[in-house]
Parts: C-alpha cells; sequence; structure tokens
C-alpha cells in the first residue's frame, strides 16, 4: 500500500488515468507544475511511500533543480517514469525527449534505465520499486513491440548490468532502450552480408555496466553506438570516455542526435507500426544515417564497387517504393525515399 502515482495534468497522456480510476485514493495530479510534481514525490517517499512520477521527458527538463536538491541529494526513493523519451513525431521539438540522458546522467546518485520493449519496462519498474534509491526510467512515446508481459512473473534486473543479445566477431555494436530492437534486425541483416557483429544492450544509461565495456574494449578495435538522445553527453560518449580511460585502442562510432533541433514532419500511428510522412533531420545523425554508419575497415567483408567502405545496414524501413532499400543495404543519399519512415528506428514504438 505504499505505492502511489504522481502526474503534472498529464494522466490521458502518461495513461495514468488507469490508475486513477482503479485507485483515486493512490493517483495524485499535482496540475501543470513539474517541479512541484518531484518536491511532492519526494515528500511523499520521505514520508515512507514510494511514489512513481510520471512526466514527458522534455517536461521533466522544467523540474531539473528539483530532481537535483529534493530526490537525488535526499537519497529518496523517488521512480520518474519519463514518457516520450527519444523523438516524438508530430508532437514537435518542443517534446523531443532527447536530452534527458545527458542532463540527468550527471547527477549522482540516480539510476537510469532504458528498456527494449514491454517486459523490460516492467521489469525495470519491479526493480525501481525496490531500489531505495532515486531511479529514473525512459522510454518512447506508442506502441511497443508486442511482446507478451500480462501475466509474467516479475522479474528484479541487476542495476547496472547489460547483456549480450548477440555474438560476433567484427564489430560491436552498443545500444541503448527501444533503438536497440531496430539495431538486432540490422545486425541481423548485416551478418548476410559477410558482417559479424556483436550487439550489446546496455539497459542503463547509469551506471554503465564496467564489465561489459571491458569485455568490449579487449575484443573489439571497432564499435558503434546507438542511442535515441543527444551525443553530447550521451552515452556513446560516456562509452568512448571509457575505453579512453582504461587505455583501450578502440575506434567509437557514435550515432545520435546532433547538435541541432530534429524537425520531424507527422507521424501517423497505428497499432503494431507506423507510418510517416517524409522527414527532414538537418545534421542529425540520428535516424537518418542511423545503421548506415560507415566502418572503415580494411577487415571487413567489401561489396563490389564499394571497396573502401562497408555499410553494416540500412536505416530505411524496406519499402518497395525505395530502390535504395530493394537491395537490403547501402548507403542512401537524403530524402532519396519518398516514402521514409522516421519512427522506424523505433520498431513497433515512436
Amino acid at each position: 500500500g505504499r505505492v502511489v502515482g504522481v502526474t503534472p495534468a498529464m494522466p490521458s497522456g502518461c495513461s495514468m488515468n488507469i490508475l486513477l480510476r482503479e485507485m483515486p485514493g493512490r493517483c495524485f495530479d499535482v496540475g501543470i507544475a513539474e517541479g512541484h510534481a518531484v518536491t511532492f514525490s519526494a515528500g511523499l517517499a520521505a514520508a515512507g511511500m514510494v511514489p512513481f512520477c510520471n512526466i514527458y521527458s522534455s517536461f521533466m527538463q522544467r523540474a531539473y533543480d528539483n530532481v537535483i536538491h529534493d530526490v537525488a541529494i535526499q537519497d529518496l526513493p523517488v521512480v520518474m517514469c519519463l514518457d516520450r523519451g527519444g523523438l516524438v513525431g508530430e508532437d514537435g521539438v518542443t517534446h523531443h525527449g532527447v536530452f534527458d540522458m545527458a542532463a540527468f546522467g550527471a547527477v549522482p546518485g540516480l539510476t537510469i534505465a532504458a528498456p527494449m520493449n514491454e517486459p523490460e519496462l516492467r521489469n525495470m519498474m519491479y526493480t525501481a520499486l525496490g531500489s531505495g534509491h532515486p531511479f529514473m526510467i525512459r522510454y518512447p512515446r506508442g506502441h511497443g513491440e508486442g511482446l507478451p508481459w500480462r501475466g509474467e512473473k516479475f522479474e528484479t534486473l541487476p542495476v547496472g548490468r547489460g547483456r549480450r543479445l548477440r555474438e560476433g566477431a567484427d564489430v560491436a555494436l552498443l545500444t541503448v532502450g527501444t533503438v536497440g530492437n531496430a539495431a538486432a534486425r540490422a545486425a541481423g541483416r548485416a551478418a548476410a552480408e559477410g558482417v559479424s557483429v556483436s550487439h550489446y544492450d546496455l539497459r542503463f544509461v547509469k551506471p554503465l555496466d564496467e564489465a561489459l565495456l571491458d569485455e568490449v574494449g579487449r575484443k573489439f578495435r571497432r564499435v558503434v553506438t546507438v542511442e535515441d538522445g543527444s551525443l553530447r553527453g550521451g552515452v556513446g560518449e560516456a562509452v568512448a570516455a571509457f575505453f579512453n580511460g582504461r587505455g583501450y585502442d578502440v575506434r567509437v562510432q557514435r550515432l545520435g542526435i546532433g547538435d541541432e533541433w530534429a524537425v520531424v514532419r507527422p507521424v501517423r500511428l497505428r497499432r503494431g507500426g507506423h507510418s510517416a510522412r517524409p522527414a527532414r533531420y538537418p545534421r542529425v545523425n540520428f535516424p537518418q544515417r542511423i545503421f548506415s554508419a560507415q566502418i572503415l575497415c580494411d577487415g571487413f567483408p567489401k561489396r563490389p564497387g564499394n571497396e573502401n567502405r562497408h555499410f553494416i545496414a540500412c536505416c530505411r524501413p524496406f519499402d518497395s517504393g525505395c530502390g535504395g532499400c530493394r537491395g537490403g543495404f547501402g548507403p542512401h543519399r537524403p530524402h532519396a525515399c519518398r516514402r521514409v519512415r522516421p519512427a522506424a528506428l523505433y520498431g513497433n514504438m515512436v
């Protein structure tokens, strides 16, 4: 009976309205006041409750000071659920949740998790419930991967531990969050092209799994990191700093949101997938060039007519309307395909 929900006027957007309907005495809508929602949650935690404070990632920026002073410094067990992490389609540039990992990753004592799918989100929430410390979970807008979760047994995840999803020998692919689903498919297609990719899901933005990174640093000279957030101060930057600090001779190719506003045209959501009108990503490394990262490597297999480079996969959905996609791999000119779906990076989550 210690679990409560808190939302700053976002009950429908965050689905907190379900809790509000079923358990009205355990859910609090504090109005459009994100900072107060966090401080209110801190007060509840100090009184012995375990509040789940549900706020859009972009709006949690307004509560940055409250997270630091009222939650993190006090080491209070507040679970902060950041909806709409990553790109959000037609909600627009004001709603992109691209700064949370970089901003909150600097806060001491704060755990930041990012699930790949529904069961992972459920288990991360269960893990956060028993952690006894500040815990942040970020996840994107929209539908999930469609994996079964109802009635499944809860699992406590080891905090700060990632996992290897695929064994490979040529390049290590490190992902965090739902972008890992598209990365997994890309790694499979890369294998058909003769590139052996070892895929690691970090699971936690903070703390990073240092044992996993040590394994990667010892085995690979080339690493690709993928995140749906800012490259400055992001996970890829932290990974590169780790390798540098340990003295590993590793080249890191970071893919994510560049130092410019990402403008996305409307995305039409539908269950089990998504579609969108063409999008514009000015100087954004993600997702326009996602999984088409140029890996300069003499040891990699070469494609005929493209001897000096190899693209591990194509970012675009394999639409019949795009000639560049029919072969399954290869570079794209920006906006070459009129049927590009920017949300495809998320798999079935937007």
